[in-house]
């Protein structure tokens, strides 16, 4: 009798094993609707969230540059000068390669010109030999 048979169940009623949940639709038939949810779509004369999400994203994204920028300085002005500099050693250097791998003497005076002397310099002497252009030069 108790070893999980038909013979345990009473004889008028049927085994169905979806019964609890054909029991609950049929009483109730709201239970398995979903409801709209409120505040769908774009809010009438402004913004929606996505695009305000986006705009976060960028000021945040601006104000890291900014602060990259700075270098942890606190003044833009410093923070440029440390960028030009950092610039102009970059060319000054490609520089001196050049004139090394060419067994030439660099110029007089490369540590005193300014960052558009050297850029000036450096695609003259690319463009006479046809070195490989850069993309970290600005």
């Amino acid at each position: 009798m108790g070893c999980g048979t038909s013979k345990s169940l009473p004889h008028d009623v049927e085994y169905n094993p979806n019964f609890v949940e054909s029991q609950t639709t049929q009483r109730n038939p709201d239970i398995t609707r979903k409801r709209p949810s409120v505040g769908i779509g774009r809010p009438v004369g402004g913004l929606s969230k996505a695009d305000d999400k986006r705009a976060a994203q960028l000021a945040a994204a601006e104000k890291r540059a900014v602060v990259n920028a700075n270098r942890g300085l606190g003044s833009s002005s410093k923070g440029a000068e440390l960028n030009e500099a950092a610039k102009r050693q970059e060319l000054i250097g490609r520089i001196q390669a050049h004139y090394l791998s060419t067994n030439k003497d660099p110029p007089m005076g490369l540590n005193m010109a300014s960052l558009d002397q050297l850029k000036n310099h450096y695609d003259a002497i690319r463009k006479a030999s046809d070195l490989p252009t850069s993309t970290s030069i600005v």
